[in-house]
């Protein structure tokens, strides 16, 4: 019996040490491969992140009765093809709000605060105003976004990693202009959460993250979860998952500046196997000493007014959005530079997902969404993938760009080489080049300021915060864009200086910059009608750069037709010439063999064509860059709708290039009935008196002209 006892006991014991070499291995029985019924599950998600460019993303799934599942996907590291493991750490953004909440309502419980107590009772120094007015905001407030801090306040949040950083955001809207009443709007504000924390630390007599480590983080059995990026602890450096961001339809590898300063509103670093645990005790299928906190905290706001999200429509409670759609979803999203988070549960159903990737893909919170859809099984036909359109966006205009800079470096290159062989000369100045040269300063002047305010049109924030959080693409296109209006510049200014000895190229250059301006400008108007209709931005913005692009469209178009005018007469009137001067030369036996009315049609209607060309190309191609701006706008919104859209005026395109080759016999035979035509009608002027003599001729004749236009019978 004992030996069969020691034999027992080893093999138990060999068996809890697989079991352990399984949960420790990446891929063992958490992983892609960790549940059959999950195989069609993890093929959607892949596809999802190859279309969200996500490099790599771990699955938390959680149901009442079954085995916990966490399926790793992608990379920690792209470059270095580090495969994302259970181990792998992830920062979650705003996800960390729920967790700064429970901290605040267990120092509650604790009696060392109140949360309806003013924040200016622990911060005297504290005083935001309200139409100049003093305001007080309670710290309940702040934990439900009702303080009326507006969302523009994340830009005050200091760079660095200083201890005193917390201290220096709270500084930093210490006099705040509020957006509205305290307690009368939920209006989300990441920095609310920031004044939370350094309350607990005045109160408490710790620092954030040391208070978090003990007395939050400990009793949830997070053991792999930690404030802040630690980047000098190598215990967590090696597992942390290098962040990216989006640009240029790619995720591209990107090092966030720290933001020590927002450590509480969004910067918990951990990994799936804690996500897990988080999840279960938040739905109660787990519990901790914080349990009962826990269920406070799903307790929603019912003083404001509720309010729309991508789910549907909710209140605010603590660290969490509250679904008031029937479904009773607890949720919440977290973004940071190069990081994305979403957690949704239903203590109901007790079913819950988290996603926790590195990168800054809009693209997470669909993917926890749409899966907690299926595992309750709801499946939403009208379900609609997100695109990131400010990347498509900005990479598009990007590319355009750096097409319209190749262009306007080749004119500039062209102009030198036409200067070495002669074909351009100086041109002394005069005061009205130089007033043309000097004025076209102040006439660029505010489309260099729509671009310094671009970011606070969009989103109220600087380009020093915006540069960190939208897409690589996005600077980029700007830069791009300043170098555009400078190499314009650039030029103009030669053009003035050396112009082009042939009078007729001498405007083509500029009839055709501003035929493309005059497009783009058009294709802009129409957008900011289009996206007036949802927009959110101040409508002093958008009217802004409505009245910036109605100018330059109009502008545009007068001069293009101003200089049109100019320039076809001038074509018009040498072609007449030439032509003139050329019968003169020619013998009269010669002359005498020309049609008469196809002499009459080339000098009069033929060189008036000529004339409209120029007036038809140029609006066709003003036409055309309208058309492409507007296709690519809607390329940002639907791919799909924009293929489909092409292909159809494709067809169409080729059914009328059909029509019109058949109709082409048409118009010739039209045009040689008219030569016949005129020529008749000038017999009949010349030798009318003859035919009134004679009866039988001008029978003859007016037989002759009736029959000379068999094409309109």
């Amino acid at each position: 019996m004992k030996r069969e006892s020691i034999c027992f006991q080893l093999c138990y014991g060999l068996l809890i040490l697989m079991v352990s070499i399984f949960w420790l291995i990446p891929g063992g029985l958490y992983g892609e491969t960790a549940d059959p019924s999950y195989k069609g599950l993890e093929k959607r998600v892949k596809g999802l992140m190859e279309r969200g460019d996500i490099p790599g993303l771990t699955l938390v799934i959680i149901q009442e009765g079954k085995p916990d599942y966490i399926g790793n996907f992608g990379y920690g590291d792209l470059e270095k093809k580090i495969k994302v493991s259970n181990e792998t750490l992830f920062e979650i953004g705003s996800t960390t709000k729920a967790f700064t909440a429970l901290a605040a309502l267990k120092a509650e419980a604790e009696g060392k605060i109140n949360l309806d107590d003013k924040v200016s009772k622990y911060i005297p120094w504290f005083k935001p105003q309200i139409n100049g007015t003093p305001a007080e905001i309670t710290l309940r407030q702040l934990l439900y976004h009702t303080s009326g801090i507006p969302f523009h306040s994340i830009q005050n949040i200091p760079l660095g990693d200083d201890e005193n950083s917390l201290q220096q955001t709270v500084q930093n809207v210490k006099d705040i202009e509020l957006e509205s009443f305290p307690g009368t709007q939920y209006k989300y504000a990441t920095v609310n959460y920031d004044i939370m924390a350094y309350v607990l630390e005045l109160q408490i007599g710790k620092k954030y993250e040391e208070y978090m480590q003990d007395y939050v983080l400990g009793p949830l059995g997070m053991k792999n979860s930690v404030i802040g990026m630690k980047r000098n602890n190598p215990a967590f450096a090696n597992k942390m998952a290098f962040g990216y961001k989006t640009g240029f339809f790619s995720a591209r590898k990107y090092d966030a500046p720290a933001y020590r300063g927002n450590y509480p509103a969004g910067y918990l670093v951990t990994n799936g196997k804690d996500i897990a645990r988080w999840l279960r005790i938040q739905m109660g299928l787990d519990e901790c000493e914080l349990s009962p906190l826990i269920k406070q905290s799903h307790m929603g706001n019912d003083r404001v007014q509720p309010f729309m999200t991508e789910v549907g429509i909710a209140t605010y409670g603590y660290g969490w959005m509250i679904s008031l759609s029937g479904n009773k979803w607890i949720y919440h999203g977290g973004n940071n530079p190069n990081y994305t988070s979403f957690f949704v549960f239903s203590p109901i159903e007790k079913k819950g997902v988290g996603v926790i990737t590195n990168s800054n893909s809009n693209m997470t919170p669909f993917i926890a969404t749409s899966t907690f859809n299926r595992l309750l099984g709801v499946r939403d036909k009208k379900e609609s993938e997100p695109s990131d359109s400010l990347d498509r966006s900005a990479s598009v205009v990007s590319v355009i760009l750096v097409l319209y800079l190749l262009i306007v470096l080749g004119y500039i290159l062209f102009t030198f080489i036409s200067l070495a062989k002669g074909k351009r000369r100086f041109e002394k100045f005069t005061l009205k080049k130089l007033g043309k040269i000097i004025g076209a300063i102040p006439l660029l002047a505010p489309f260099v300021f729509g671009i310094y305010i671009l970011p606070k049109a969009i989103a109220d924030v600087s380009w020093d915060f915006a540069l960190i959080w939208t897409p690589l693409s996005f600077g980029i296109a700007a830069f791009l864009l300043l170098i555009a209006i400078g190499g314009s510049y650039i030029s103009f200014v030669l053009s003035a200086i050396f112009p082009q000895t042939n009078k007729y190229l001498r405007s083509v250059p500029m009839l055709l910059l501003l035929s493309v301006i005059s497009g783009l400008a058009n294709a802009v108007i129409i957008f900011l009608l289009s996206g007036s209709l949802y927009a959110q931005n101040k409508l002093i913005y958008l009217l802004y750069y409505f009245v910036l692009a109605m100018g330059v469209y109009i502008v545009g178009r007068k001069v293009i037709q101003t200089k049109l005018v100019r320039l076809t007469f001038e074509i018009v009137y040498d072609l007449r010439m030439k032509l003139i001067e050329k019968i003169f030369s020619t013998t009269y036996q010669r002359f005498e063999k020309l049609d008469r009315g196809r002499v009459l049609a080339t000098l009069n209607d033929d060189t008036g064509q000529i004339s409209q060309a120029a007036n038809i190309f140029v609006a066709l191609l003003t036409s055309i860059i309208t058309v492409i701006g507007c296709f690519v706008f809607l390329y940002t919104i639907a791919f799909w709708a924009t293929a489909v859209t092409i292909l159809v005026i494709l067809a169409i395109a080729a059914l009328y290039y059909i029509v019109s080759q058949k109709a082409q016999v048409y118009f010739e035979q039209a045009r040689d009935t008219r030569n016949v035509y005129m020529r008749l009608l000038h017999g009949m002027l010349d030798g009318f008196k003859e035919l009134s003599i004679h009866f039988n001729k001008k029978s003859q004749y007016k037989d002759d002209v009736e029959k000379s236009l068999p094409f309109f019978h």
